[in-house]
Parts: structure tokens; sequence; C-alpha cells
């Protein structure tokens, strides 16, 4: 489900780390992992949240704004994810983004460009476990961070852009003291910001597919922002 148009209280108050440690930065690899733009199945109305086949989380678009967004932030502690399905490798994700959401309400009219960042949360067929943090900027696949990532860790995140068509993404394991800093070219037109949890799309032998959803635990987005302009779409 995700909900449109409307203000929404992810939490109250803020996690935060017990000890903050000084950041550490890491390297990138390129994966196999896709995040893609809203896939809507029922659209919303005045009584109703539209829903979604891979989207689960809260969408602002500027139909409804008459703004566009020029940052996004929050704060979120990893979920830990368990086997839903017995010998089945299963994938979530938990991200901010800005584009590729809902333009309005009713989510008749989508975004085509996506810019994101946040955790990922996988469980393998044999019911182990992983973390990792990731950026990407459709078409590009997920970039993974190689700094380590574990159930339980407090994430800071940002998204905002310098100049026009330049972009710092910035995540931070305030609880383990790692993170990275990333400055990119992309060409967003700030239609949408989105706070999600998403079942991600994999490319594989069969081709794209959603990939199986595992058990998580609740996310809460604290310290939600973003920041919107006046002005007219570009790109």
């Amino acid at each position: 489900m995700v909900t449109t148009g409307c203000l929404a209280v992810f939490g109250m108050g803020a996690a935060t780390s017990a000890t903050p440690k000084p950041a550490t930065r890491g390297a990138f690899r390129t994966t196999d992992e896709f995040h893609r733009t809203i896939s809507v199945t029922k659209l919303g109305t005045a009584f109703a949240d539209s829903q979604s086949s891979n989207w689960s989380g809260y969408n602002k678009g500027i139909l409804d704004t008459d703004t566009v967004t020029s940052s996004i932030s929050a704060q979120w502690v990893v979920p830990t994810a368990t086997q839903h399905v017995a010998g089945e490798a299963e994938d979530s994700a938990t991200w901010i983004g800005v584009g590729g959401g809902c333009l309005q309400s009713s989510c008749s009219v989508t975004d085509d460009t996506l810019i994101q960042a946040g955790t990922e949360q996988d469980v393998s067929s044999s019911g182990v476990a992983s973390y990792d943090a990731w950026y990407e900027i459709i078409p590009v696949p997920e970039i993974a961070s190689t700094i380590v990532v574990h159930a339980g860790d407090v994430i800071d995140c940002s998204i905002s852009q310098v100049v026009p068509g330049v972009w710092t993404i910035t995540l931070d394991d305030t609880t383990d003291g790692q993170g990275f800093t990333e400055t990119v070219p992309y060409p967003s037109d700030g239609s949408t910001a989105e706070w999600v949890e998403e079942t991600p799309t994999e490319i594989g032998t069969s081709g794209a597919n959603l990939a199986a959803l595992p058990n998580l635990t609740t996310v809460h987005f604290t310290r939600a922002s973003e920041w919107r302009e006046r002005g007219a779409r570009t790109g």
C-alpha cells in the first residue's frame, strides 16, 4: 500500500546510536538487482490509498503540491529479515528517493526517473540473512557499498540536489560508524518524493522478476523531511 498526498507520521522521536563513531567510507560493487519505479495495481481515491505490487510507504507528487523536490532525508533502523518460505531466497529494500512515484494522490500518473539510496535485507535459500547499503540511479542497477550493515543498525540517509542535475547521496550507519557519500550527475525532474519498503526486481536467467519478500520486523522512518521548490518540471 502506498499513501499519497497527505500528511503521514512515520514514527515519534528518533532512533539514536548509543555511541556514534567516526564514519568509515567503503568501496562499491554493481549487483544484479534493480529498485524500480512504482508499479500501481489499484488507483487511490479520496477515501483509500493506492496499491502497488512493489512499493509500500509514503509518496508525495508535484500535481498535489505544485512544487518539485530538491532534497529528502530520513532515519530508520535496519529491520531483521527471516525466511518466509523454507528453501526460498528472499529480498527486501528500505530506502528514500526522488522520482519514480505517483504525481498525485490517485496514482493515475507516475514518474519514470528515480534516484534513491537505502539498505537491503535478504535471506538466502538456506535461511541465512544478509544486509547491505546501496544507492541507485535508474536505469543503472543497484550499486552496493562494501560497508558492513547489521540488523538493528541506525541509518541516516539523505539525497540533495547541489546544483541542477547534480545530486549528493549520503548514507551513514551511525551504529557502526560506517557510511558513504557520492555526488552524481542525474537528470531527475524532482516530481515525487518517497519513503519506501520495497520488493526489489532481480535479473536472472529467466529475465527480470520481482523477488520473494522475507518476513521483516516493522520499519519506522523517523526524522523524515524533504525540501520542495516552486517551479516547472524539468527533464
